[in-house]
């Protein structure tokens, strides 16, 4: 009798198909019998598809970089599939993944991570909301990282999930990739009111089954606060990272649809490795969306967590500021010094920004010829109000003190860009902080 391979080497194995996949279509599934949660959930509009060797690379390097990793996970074998297993139900399916596919992940996880918890059947419920309970959650030092959701062999259709699929950009330079973000949220505003005269796509482009299972799905992450969600019904892996999706915007997130059967073990350990690290990261921004440049596009970008806010510098690669601005010194400037003090007048930008519930991008424009740029997006135009109005003559004050050129946008976002010279502790920053926004006060 050949003998079992160790959980080391289970990570290039392949989970083995033990009875017969099903035949028959899955019927429909009826969304009245799901709990409140599910039901009241919005799923993604459409998702992008992410290439599944980003989270497999992530598990390769972390199996492979620690030999103490290496000789724990070998001094363990693979429990043998037993005679004759059954995958009637959903409860075989969670029974057989718990030996044959959760258990190897999890002990690669224990062996380096303090803490690694894997719970079944979690109960959430939030007062004065409705109630969850997800099949499986991996929790890490007391943190909720993945939820996991099991179905039956043949729930996850590939038709139904890639009916809502939005192809990624080609082009990659910035003014396509722009072009490409205009086109997509056109597309999706045409979409939304395509389907407010047609309640039964719940308001996604995805098929219904798939509809229904990712606002489960949906449902999960919001109530235990993770972008990632992992569903599988033995013969595919599904890998929810919802970095476009929140309460407000729900019209984008990533989807990685995996069949290859030696891949399901390094893609969820790489898939929960990526979530805790952006747990582990302070103010940490998801996967950026597919029209952000990258450094592969010649674009590279720093990310710096200041005060619970995100800032994303980019500069071109093939473009350096004008002479006497230094885009190191704009970089640093957002690091705290030891002592904890801070640039006044650029906490005060910040502070801004935080009080009236918008981002802030510090960016050279590439081939612009200017040193930055500053863009400060706002809340959605319905919620326009009077602090939307004082966070835009802000910054048109900061445009006009800079002498620089302003544009305003509205499209999805009311959005405000400034680029200019000056350094971002400028005095004048402080004056046009104090006209326009001490007043909400």
């Amino acid at each position: 009798m050949s003998q079992q391979p160790t959980v080391w080497e289970s990570f290039e194995r392949e989970v083995e198909i033990l009875c017969p996949k099903p035949t028959t279509k899955r019927p429909p599934m009826a969304l009245e019998n799901r709990g409140r949660s599910t039901i009241a959930a919005q799923p993604p509009t459409v998702w992008f598809e992410r290439d599944a060797r980003g989270y497999t690379d992530r598990s390769d390097h972390f199996l492979h970089s620690n030999q103490f990793l290496a000789d724990q996970l070998s001094r363990t074998n693979l429990y043998r599939a037993y005679l004759s297993p059954v995958l009637v139900s959903e409860a075989d399916i969670v029974h057989c993944s718990s030996i044959w596919f959760i258990h190897p992940v999890i002990m690669a996880l224990q062996a380096v991570y303090p803490q690694v918890q894997c719970l079944s059947e979690v109960h959430r419920a939030p007062r004065g909301e409705g109630s969850t309970r997800c099949d499986m959650l991996i929790r890490i030092g007391g943190t909720d990282v993945v939820v996991i959701e099991y179905k039956n062999r043949g729930y996850l259709d590939e038709d139904e999930f890639f009916r809502g699929v939005c192809p990624n950009p080609t082009a990659r330079n910035v003014e396509s990739l722009e072009t490409f973000r205009n086109e997509f949220e056109g597309e999706v505003a045409k979409y939304r009111e395509w389907s407010k005269l047609d309640k039964k796509n719940h308001g996604t482009a995805l098929g219904h089954n798939a509809a229904i299972i990712t606002k489960q799905a949906m449902a999960y992450a919001r109530k235990h606060e993770t972008r990632h969600v992992a569903l599988f019904d033995w013969d595919t892996l599904f890998l929810w990272n919802s970095a476009g999706y929140t309460t407000s915007d729900h019209s984008w997130a990533y989807g990685s649809w995996i069949t290859q059967r030696d891949l399901f073990r390094k893609a969820l350990l790489g898939f929960i490795l990526e979530a805790k690290a952006e747990l582990d990261s302070l103010g940490a921004r998801p996967v950026p969306p597919p029209w952000e440049p990258t450094q592969e596009d010649g674009i590279e970008h720093v990310d710096i967590g200041l005060y619970g806010l995100c800032i994303r510098t980019f500069y071109s690669l093939n473009c350096r500021p004008t002479a006497g601005y230094d885009i190191g010194a704009l970089v640093d400037s957002f690091h705290p010094p030891p002592n904890g003090t801070i640039s006044p007048n650029l906490y005060l930008l910040l502070e801004t920004s935080l009080r009236l519930q918008s981002k802030v991008l510090v960016s050279p424009l590439p081939g612009a010829g200017v040193a930055f740029s500053l863009a400060l997006v706002f809340c959605a135009p319905a919620l326009v109000g009077p602090a939307v109005s004082a966070a835009v003559s802000f910054t048109l004050a900061l445009g006009a003190a800079l002498c620089t050129t302003v544009v305003v946008g509205a499209a999805v976002f009311v959005s405000v860009f400034v680029s200019g010279l000056a350094p971002p502790d400028s005095p004048l920053l402080v004056d046009a902080y104090a006209r326009h926004v001490v007043a909400l006060e």
